[in-house]
């Protein structure tokens, strides 16, 4: 009977050992997008300034007229200008 609870121990250790392995990889994958989104959105945020055709997250575009430290105004079709953080800003449209 002792051979048996020897096998199911070893199985166990070894389910557990590859669920690790499963889980490292996972993070480590997760870790890599994460990291290079981070600096795709702080190279685009570096870029921005007055006159490019922008998109915000929330799926609106407009032009930059302003930059500033933390804010952007951005005038949109209707002609009016809204300060919105510069974080919001998804993605350059044209330059």
């Amino acid at each position: 009977m002792n051979g048996i609870w020897d096998n199911v121990f070893a199985s166990s250790i070894v389910m557990l050992a590859m669920i690790l392995i499963m889980a490292a990889v996972l993070a480590a994958v997760s870790f890599r997008g994460t990291a290079k989104r981070r600096k795709h959105f702080e190279d685009l945020h570096k870029r921005l300034k007055s006159g490019q055709k922008v998109m915000t997250s929330s799926g609106i575009y407009g032009t930059i007229k302003k930059v500033s430290e933390d804010t952007v105004d951005m005038e949109v079709k209707s002609g009016a200008v809204m300060t919105v953080s510069r974080f919001m800003i998804a993605e350059i449209v044209s330059e």
